[in-house]
């Protein structure tokens, strides 16, 4: 699964409670909209928000879309200075 675009970096590890995964150390996440966050559950009855389930996550690959999406949208700037194209054309005489 790849990284939401609201989780940050790892606050701190907490031991996993669950079958299979038990003693397991389980990273707790900060996040932007939750204010922490783990990956998968790490006990049953945990109060922080698992990504695997959460109605919020947005891949970063699509967030980074969306972005591209609206620059491409937005028209160009210029700069001022003249394009490679056009330094290699004579400048117009006006009559």
């Amino acid at each position: 699964m790849t990284p939401c675009t609201h989780r940050g970096p790892i606050a701190f590890h907490l031991r996993s409670h669950l079958c299979g995964s038990r003693g397991v150390m389980e990273p707790v996440y900060r996040c932007t909209l939750h204010v922490i966050c783990t990956h998968r559950k790490y006990r049953h009855g945990q109060t922080e928000q698992v990504c695997l389930a959460c109605d919020d996550y947005q891949p970063q690959q699509e967030a980074t879309s969306a972005q591209d999406q609206t620059k491409a949208n937005q028209p160009a700037q210029s700069t001022g200075s003249p394009s490679p194209a056009a330094a290699d054309e004579e400048p117009q005489k006006l009559a």
